[in-house]
């Protein structure tokens, strides 16, 4: 997860974060014996802890957005950690392009009418729109495609910023997007996932992602 502002400037908005643990899903279980077979996997039960404490600690008062990776175990964070926003009409945005890099089932996510069947049995508001028919097959990329994706995200959300900084509010991808009577500056949660936001950040491993950019920023 990284927590980006992006503020009224003519410069490129700073990246800012805040710690905060690892939310584990069951590929992440080396006792596992079918952590690199499961397809698209969930929380485990120390994950669902981990994004419990995660809405305990990571401070959401300023929030205007929320855009998370279609990966079950993202949008599954999302819900928990951000629930208090959500429940005041803070939509979760799904946002493909946030997608874990990888061609493997981790990174092979649930089909769109799954999702909409899933989420909607889980009394969960997560808008879908933007994910398209057959987004959940994952062809690997190579190098140069994950710079291009993480290159056309990192715009896209300076986008999203100068648009919601409009003062009758803005479109962005299709949706009318305004930063609050309540907010001078637009705060964008984004919750995706350490080998694509190690790419999108510019940093040398996932490990840097804490150490760089200090308390509140998680992977998944």
């Amino acid at each position: 997860m990284h927590r980006y502002d992006g503020l009224a400037s003519s410069h490129s908005p700073d990246l800012r974060g805040k710690k905060a643990n690892k939310s584990q899903a069951y590929h992440n279980l080396r006792e596992n014996p079918d952590r690199r077979i499961t397809t698209d996997p969930k929380l485990t039960q120390l994950g669902v802890k981990q994004a419990l404490n995660l809405k305990e600690t990571f401070t959401t008062t300023n929030v205007t957005h929320i855009l998370c990776s279609p990966l079950t175990r993202a949008l599954q964070t999302a819900q928990i950690a951000f629930e208090d926003v959500i429940s005041q009409g803070l939509k979760v945005v799904a946002y493909p392009d946030l997608r874990e890099h990888g061609s493997g089932p981790a990174s092979t996510g649930t089909s769109l009418q799954e999702l909409q069947r899933l989420l909607h049995n889980a009394n969960q508001i997560t808008d879908l729109s933007l994910v398209p028919e057959g987004w959940e097959s994952n062809d690997k990329e190579c190098k140069d495609e994950r710079r291009i994706r993480a290159r056309r995200v990192r715009k896209e959300l300076w986008e999203l910023g100068q648009e919601a900084l409009k003062e009758t509010g803005g479109k962005w991808k299709g949706y009318e997007v305004s930063r609050g009577a309540m907010h001078q500056n637009i705060e964008i949660l984004v919750v995706s996932h350490g080998a694509f936001l190690q790419k999108m950040l510019g940093l040398k491993s996932k490990s840097s992602l804490s150490s760089k950019y200090g308390e509140g920023l998680g992977h998944y």
